[in-house]
């Protein structure tokens, strides 16, 4: 079975003992999507109609029919038969034969992450090309088959790319998109007559958009699989061949370099990955127990760009059942890791050597076994949307760099001998974001690298609304939290002091005297009223069960001052305790900024 994906977390599927499968999987485009049971790494540039006519021989609407798995050399694909009920382009019979990668047959299956999934009885809409054979493929995999919902003049046209790195351009730059486009199938059928110049989204809300999430670091597949060689002391051969590169003006050779010593040095880990220049190189779409990373897509297997947009990459690896346990888990034994980036992209701007290192690491991250961060567009946890390993490509200047959740994840999955586990969670202090408090999740909410479970300060919420200079002292803040003291507070003698600042400037300020406190409850509940100004400013603290301290921070009416962007800082201190936590703020429509 040949696993696609992008990922570090616990899917973990059990398979039954003495069955022997083979998965393949893993596409990485640049727009990262996952499909079905095992994860998924593709990513994909996403375009509008006229890209996807230019690629296509033929655009239709019809309902699928039948669906049979067929043998093509040693790959599996799906034929899937549809009846077509309107050509919108190109000239078809009335029923035709769609090929579509990937299947189950005679105890194989072979999964092609990113490829186009249909069902008996589904009606579509399908962007296809001729594949010389008989048989039409569609257009740069998933991203050429809508299907329809609905029916008559209120009928939508939906393109499911969910579990993909998916990415737009704007103006030349790498936007992100959403997974799900909603169209309106009249709209989508009038853009294509009209050459594609007629593109229309529906209305937010339309549809309702689905999402997964995956809480920590991922594993890549529908049963976790991982090298056994790693345990025999082996190191871990990708096969390279840069030839196809030379003329893009990039440095492959370096970017598998970054990617394999990225990989490599984590303390942790004891996997040891390397790289190998030499050697014949084989096709990616078949399980032929040879590990590669391919440049240039050497033998055609992903559809050629077309303005800058399309499907950037590949990558996963295949694998058998296997009796391997680490940390209480069975893994299936990974035969082959594979990583195919396409050709064509040359002359794009967003294509250069330190985004090229970070597709690379990505991809090598799944052919070990790795699957996304998360798979959340809205993700609010800094440390799963900041990984390497999540679900969209950053492109942000970081190359192969790893972050505490990739580094996490590689260490749960080859753990390194006798490596001090403090907390006993599983994870080794090496890569715990707190090494003295168990915490597996590994969540860090505000992104300082140490883990919520360790903060002394965590921000839940907030929200700064500035005064915009009529004179009146207008403005507003929010804010929610928690305090963790590391002895308990006196309500009755402590002061509270919060402070929020920017840099050396203060933006607000609020303090309590000692004694100032309404106690409700015993201890359980403090607040206090305060009036700056002509303003109001309260301060609620609820004491929890394990001596820790929730708060909730409401002024309005008051002064505030300072940037009105970027990341600023809070610093809460109530007698013998003190913390601060980073504050980073986004804009929020009208004029208000917000966390998360």
């Amino acid at each position: 079975m040949r696993h696609q994906g992008l990922s570090s977390g616990a899917r973990v599927g059990r398979a039954r003992a003495g069955a022997r499968r083979m998965t393949r999987a893993a596409l990485f485009a640049l727009l990262f999507c996952c499909f079905a049971a095992s994860a998924a790494a593709t990513t994909f540039v996403v375009g509008d109609d006229a890209d996807l006519l230019a690629a296509s021989d033929s655009v239709v609407v019809g309902t699928v029919t039948s669906l049979a798995p067929v043998e093509r050399g040693t790959a599996i694909d799906t034929l899937a038969t549809v009846a077509v009920t309107r050509t919108l382009k190109g000239f078809v019979p009335p029923s035709i034969t769609v090929r579509l990668p990937g299947g189950a047959l005679g105890g194989r299956r072979q999964t092609v992450y990113g490829a186009a999934e249909m069902k008996p009885g589904e009606r579509v809409a399908l962007f296809l090309r001729d594949r010389g054979d008989g048989t039409l493929a569609t257009v740069q995999l998933a991203m050429g088959k809508y299907r329809i919902v609905g029916a008559g003049s209120t009928a939508l046209a939906v393109r499911d790319l969910q579990g993909a790195v998916v990415l737009g351009l704007r103006r030349g730059r790498l936007v992100r998109r959403s997974p799900q486009e909603v169209r309106r199938l009249r709209d989508l059928e009038s853009s294509v007559l009209a050459g594609g110049s007629q593109y229309d989204e529906a209305a937010p809300g339309t549809l309702p958009l689905t999402q997964s999430f995956h809480g920590s670091f991922t594993t890549l597949g529908s049963s976790p699989a991982r090298w056994y060689e790693v345990d025999e002391g082996k190191n871990i051969v990708f096969g390279y061949d840069v030839s196809d590169a030379k003329n893009t003006g990039l440095d492959a050779a370096g970017a598998v370099q970054q990617a394999i010593s990225a990989w490599s040095s984590v303390d942790c880990a004891g996997i040891e990955l390397k790289a190998s220049g030499t050697g014949e190189v084989g096709p990616y779409d078949a399980c032929d127990g040879k590990s590669e990373i391919l440049f240039e897509d050497p033998f055609a297997e992903i559809d050629p760009p077309v303005n800058c947009r399309g499907l950037l990459g590949m990558g996963g690896f295949c694998s058998i059942d296997g009796d391997g346990v680490v940390n209480g888990v069975r893994y299936s034994r990974i035969t082959e890791g594979d990583v195919v980036i396409a050709d064509g992209f040359e002359s794009c701007s967003f294509w250069n050597d330190v985004n090229l290192a970070e597709m690379v690491a990505h991809e090598v991250g799944h052919a070990v076994g790795l699957g996304h961060s998360s798979e959340n567009r809205n993700e609010t946890d800094a440390a799963l949307r900041d990984a390497l390993m999540y679900f969209r490509a950053h492109f942000d200047g970081r190359g192969a760099a790893l972050m505490a959740d990739d580094r996490a994840g590689i260490c749960t999955l080859y753990p390194k001998a006798n490596v001090p586990d403090r907390d006993g969670d599983g994870i080794p202090d090496g890569a715990d974001n707190c090494a003295s408090v168990a915490n597996a999740d590994q969540i860090d909410g505000d992104g300082d690298g140490e883990g919520d479970a360790c903060d002394r300060l965590t921000l839940e919420r907030a929200m700064l609304d500035y005064d915009e200079g009529s004179g009146a002292l207008d403005s507003r803040i929010k804010l929610n939290g928690i305090l963790r003291p590391s002895s308990s507070l006196q309500p009755s003698n402590d002061s509270f002091a919060l402070i929020v600042r920017a840099g050396n400037t203060v933006t607000h300020s609020a303090s309590v005297p000692a004694g100032g406190w309404n106690v409700a409850g015993g201890d359980q509940v403090l607040s206090a009223l305060l009036r700056p100004g002509d303003g109001i400013e309260t301060i609620d603290l609820y004491r929890q069960h394990d001596g820790t301290y929730k708060f909730r921070i409401r002024g309005r009416g008051i002064a505030m001052s300072g940037p009105r962007d970027g990341s600023l800082e809070v610093n809460i201190a109530m007698g013998a305790y003190s913390a601060s936590s980073p504050l980073p703020l986004r804009p929020h429509p009208p004029g208000r900024l917000v966390f998360p």
